[in-house]
């Protein structure tokens, strides 16, 4: 091993370090943890078997939270997908008017979280929001929609706010993608008398598809692990608006059962390294 290469590895020793003590060793606790009897009231942990795991996959609470996880990341994944793809093709024509304008104002709700969330809890308000009345001056309603009150539109009113603070994120995810597209391609399309429909099935589609799949893969493990839901609903309304991390949360941080709680955090992981590891795999197919 050379001497410039020794040097160079021990600039990633800080790195190296860094990640140990910031995800390897909370790990590793936490895997440990899902092994032991520990709560506010055991001051020494005790071995717990697998009866943490027993605990939650018994828990009734699991599989409600389980299935609002599922709606939330479908829900949102299929329609951030579908709001940022068809927003991305639209801004890939350089010839419409004040394009550099509407790609820049196209950032603004992603770049603002909480209070972005924060202002949906007011347009969606029950008695007085925007949404509301908007909604009955189309006419498309005639009465006000409780969606903070209703059990079972709590959720679809956290996807609606969701996706609006995402899509700029898919949009411009794939607009990178579309602009990347060779235009010598569309070209000798246009020539041999391709139709736009089979330019965008033959050529654009297949051309972005790695970006397809990196941005949509990598929003589905964000989305799942979001904690978005929370701000909506700190009280969850009867586990209506509650979700996987929020359950994980509340394992620990109210019911301060820590056992169960890294029990129920080691699932998740173990449902996230699934899905990196079908990424991969594919990504590797791909490319």
């Amino acid at each position: 091993m050379s001497k410039k290469t020794i040097i160079s590895l021990l600039f990633f020793i800080p790195l190296f370090i860094s990640l140990i003590i910031t995800v390897g060793y909370p790990l590793i606790y936490t895997f440990c943890l899902s092994f032991f009897k520990k709560d506010v009231t055991t001051l020494i942990p005790s071995f717990y078997w697998l009866n943490n795991y027993i605990g939650v996959l018994t828990d009734e609470t699991f599989y409600i939270v389980l299935q609002n996880t599922l709606v939330w990341t479908v829900l949102n994944l299929i329609l951030t997908f579908s709001i940022g793809f068809l927003l991305a093709l639209i801004l890939k024509d350089e010839n419409l008017k004040g394009i550099k304008i509407f790609r820049i104002i196209l950032i603004i709700p992603w770049a603002i979280s909480v209070p972005a969330y924060m202002s949906w809890k007011w347009l969606m308000n029950s008695d007085y929001g925007f949404f509301n009345e908007l909604l009955v001056k189309l006419r498309l309603t005639n009465k006000y929609i409780p969606w903070l009150n209703d059990p079972n539109l709590v959720l679809l009113a956290c996807i609606i706010g969701n996706v609006w603070h995402m899509f700029p994120y898919m949009s411009t995810m794939l607009l990178a993608g579309l602009q990347a597209v060779p235009p010598e391609l569309y070209d000798s399309a246009e020539i041999d008398g391709a139709t736009k429909l089979k330019k965008f099935i033959y050529i654009t589609i297949p051309q972005i598809k790695p970006t397809i799949f990196v941005s949509t893969t990598l929003y589905l493990i964000w989305t799942m692990n979001s904690f978005v839901p929370y701000v909506f609903f700190p009280g969850g309304l009867g586990h209506r608006a509650e979700t996987f991390p929020i359950y994980i949360y509340k394992l620990f941080f109210t019911s301060f059962n820590f056992g169960r709680g890294a029990a129920a955090a080691t699932l998740l992981f173990l449902i996230n390294l699934s899905l990196a590891m079908i990424y991969m795999k594919i990504l590797k197919l791909e490319w």
